[in-house]
């Protein structure tokens, strides 16, 4: 009887609802200044066409508090994977340029990459310079690895570093690189990470070069090589250091996008899976879990007492 009372003192409120005229969904225009309308997906075709040499990067970033973290010649089981942890801990999306070779030796950890959000970059198969190829060498250096990389993942990629930065502002190799799919994306911070191996000189090195103490620090694209335990050792107190010094961690996807859509972005909510039972709460497993046997009477005595019997039954009425 307290159950049917309940529901009967709602019905007032159910008509007064019903007397007002509800636009339906599919009549109300949905764009805002968050929505991709054509236009602006062509845009960003264009957009994904072009390469990032340095000097291009460099007027990018230079003047702002955005990084964007790179790891080069990997994947590598002694250090890609500590270096996975460390982003993961941190949240933080990285861009991993790898060797098709490696590829071919480790493709879990190409998988664990791309599993774990982060983009993956074609950095040739043999790690060759590319203006000692001849076109169609170049070619089948960026074929063979993009193909390769799509077995593993599903996807080819998009983004490419030229070893050594070799060839990214030659004209008919940024011509073949985009025939193939591919944008040239370089670098602005280098701490030469390959020739200290040293965990301390890495972390001094990128925070100089990034103004981190100083009054007029700057964003830039980060290049380190994940086949370094040194690099792996360095990631984590380099990182916390940025984060203390209020720096953006951004993905090349972003590189275009202002200060407010890469909050929005980052700030959106992203749905999780949990298991109902571990709420504790008899309620909220029987409304999530449908295999779940139905409410106890002092179960629903209890939600009622605690004012949430009206959500159970709104939803299964």
């Amino acid at each position: 009887m307290k159950i049917l009372k309940a529901v009967s003192c709602y019905t007032p409120l159910l008509a007064i609802s019903s007397a007002f005229s509800v636009e339906p969904l599919s009549e109300i225009s949905k764009v805002d200044k968050y929505t991709t309308i054509n236009e602006e997906k062509e845009k960003d075709k264009d957009k994904e066409k072009s390469h990032y040499i340095g000097s291009k990067l460099r007027n990018l970033l230079k003047d702002t508090d955005k990084v964007i973290l790179t790891f080069d010649d990997g994947p590598s089981p002694h250090s890609t994977p500590k270096i996975l942890s460390v982003l993961k801990k941190y949240n933080i999306k990285a861009v991993f340029f790898v060797l098709g070779c490696q590829a071919h030796k480790y493709p879990k950890l190409i998988k664990q990459i791309s599993d774990e959000g982060h983009i993956i970059g074609n950095h040739t198969y043999n790690h060759v310079r590319l203006s000692s190829l001849t076109g169609n060498e170049v070619r089948n250096e960026i074929r063979k690895t993009n193909e390769l990389i799509k077995s593993i993942v599903g996807k080819k990629p998009v983004l490419m570093r030229p070893p050594y930065g070799d060839g990214a502002t030659n004209k008919k190799l940024q011509k073949i690189a985009s025939e193939e799919g591919v944008s040239f994306f370089l670098w602005t911070i280098d701490p030469a990470d390959w020739k200290s191996r040293n965990s301390k000189k890495i972390i001094e090195s990128t925070e100089k070069q990034l103004c981190i103490a100083g009054k007029n620090k700057k964003g830039g694209v980060i290049l380190m090589h994940d086949i370094y335990i040194t690099t792996a050792n360095a990631l984590e107190t380099l990182i916390g250091d940025m984060k203390r010094a209020k720096y953006c961690f951004i993905s090349p996807n972003e590189i275009n996008k202002s200060d407010e859509e890469i909050r929005f972005a980052q700030n959106s909510f992203e749905h999780k899976s949990f298991d109902p039972r571990l709420s504790g709460n008899n309620m909220i497993v029987a409304l999530l879990d449908p295999e779940h046997e139905k409410l106890k009477t002092i179960d629903v005595i209890k939600e009622y007492r605690q004012g949430n019997l009206m959500l159970y039954l709104a939803l299964h009425n």
